[in-house]
């Protein structure tokens, strides 16, 4: 019943933004075999499931200890999140 109205009743922005984090999570349950493949090959090849992945934990993580504990640049990690691609060069370290 809450689905129902929050689709009728809330925000346009809101009910937008649902929608296409609805057909984000659906693709990165795809693409990971229903969260079974989460490895590096993958995460290169569709780094659009990153930020589900990250919301996948509980609590969820944050981004900035995301960059920590993988020990990552917080380029590779916005880039991966915020445009769904790897960065166009990456730092030696991260290869």
């Amino acid at each position: 019943m809450y689905n129902n109205w929050f689709m009728q009743f809330a925000p346009e922005a809101y009910r937008t933004t649902r929608l296409q984090t609805t057909k984000n999570v659906e693709a990165t349950l795809k693409a990971t075999g229903y969260l079974t493949d989460t490895g590096p090959d993958l995460l290169k090849a569709k780094p659009f499931v990153l930020p589900v992945l990250r919301m996948c934990t509980c609590p969820p993580l944050a981004v900035d200890r995301l960059i920590g504990l993988a020990k990552v640049s917080g380029n590779l990690i916005k880039s991966m999140e915020k445009h769904g691609r790897m960065p166009p060069q990456m730092p030696r370290q991260n290869r």
